[in-house]
């Protein structure tokens, strides 16, 4: 039976000419894993793109093989659109989305295994204020002496670094919180799988867990992804990242693309770190940089460059 790539008639790769030489280095250094360190202005979805659209045209995946990972919808849509436009055929069926849009697809395929059913809710922020709110007044605790935005906050973090309610009983914020993080978080988790719901953290801590402890569906999402490409890079948090490390812990073809000068996002939880440490992560790394800018001008380029150069956690 054909792929669904047999099925199409390809264009000659006429899409590579426009590109410079990192950039064209970045697009054919298909297998595996790459990081390609891309400022503000230098063509970094251009590579992108061009590096989906190369990997279909050479057949090394069929689209539904390919997980490509963005940090808005607005921009997994815009790089969709770009590679059809380079392939002059339509990819749908590709994996391509924000951490938590695929979260959400996978969840609702496996759902009932982890005691929910496939149209489960996913509550917003103001949800789950009165979730926790619930949940504290039924322990009957002081809202005033223990702050529910405060322990949605904690929650949200213990979810950014993989942990359960059992599992942060050492943690600073359980222990400065006499113990009361642990219980509240238990209840607000107790809470949300009877009414058939998750919240945001729980869109990648549960896909996560899920394939930790069940090594066929590990099996199968690491046969399916053969190719995985990240944007946004710098922007991943802990649980991010051990998510991505456990999908191409198999085939190891990763590409992560993204700039350590621009990691501002350390307050939602965002680890600089899983940039820096790309290398030791995956063997046999290829690290490629583009360094020609297209949109400031020189004047700009010196300052920020001047500016920049004091930061010492960088690539």
């Amino acid at each position: 039976m054909q792929s669904d790539i047999e099925k199409i008639s390809l264009p000659e790769p006429d899409f590579l000419e426009n590109l410079n030489s990192q950039q064209k280095e970045a697009v054919t250094n298909i297998d595996g894993p790459l990081l390609v360190l891309s400022g503000a202005g230098t063509g970094k979805t251009r590579v992108l793109t061009t590096r989906l659209a190369n990997i279909i045209f050479n057949k090394k995946a069929k689209i539904s093989e390919i997980l490509s990972v963005t940090f808005t919808n607005k921009a997994a849509l815009e790089m969709k659109q770009r590679v059809e436009k380079i392939l002059k055929f339509p990819i749908e069926g590709m994996f391509i989305g924000t951490f938590h849009s695929i979260g959400v697809r996978i969840l609702r395929k496996h759902a009932e295994l982890l005691g929910l059913k496939s149209d489960f809710t996913i509550l917003d922020k103001e949800d789950q204020l009165r979730l926790i709110k619930q949940v504290m007044s039924s322990m009957n605790l002081d809202t005033k002496n223990y702050i529910p935005k405060n322990f949605l906050y904690m929650i949200d973090q213990m979810k950014n670094l993989g942990f359960f309610p059992n599992e942060i009983s050492n943690h600073e914020f359980d222990i400065k919180s006499n113990g009361k993080l642990s219980e509240i978080y238990s209840f607000y988790q107790e809470r949300l799988k009877n009414f058939n719901s998750v919240d945001f953290g729980d869109l990648i801590l549960l896909p996560l867990n899920l394939m930790r402890k069940n090594k066929e569906i590990l099996e199968f999402y690491s046969n399916k992804f053969k190719y995985i490409l990240v944007d946004e890079y710098q922007d991943t948090n802990f649980i991010q990242s051990k998510w991505l490390n456990l999908l191409s812990e198999k085939n190891k073809n990763i590409c992560c693309v993204g700039d350590d000068d621009q990691s501002i996002y350390s307050w939602r939880g965002a680890e600089i770190k899983n940039f820096l440490e790309f290398d030791q992560i995956y063997e046999n790394t290829k690290v490629i940089r583009l360094e020609q800018n297209y949109r400031s001008t020189q004047n700009i380029l010196s300052v920020a460059s001047e500016l920049i150069s004091h930061n010492q956690n960088r690539v």
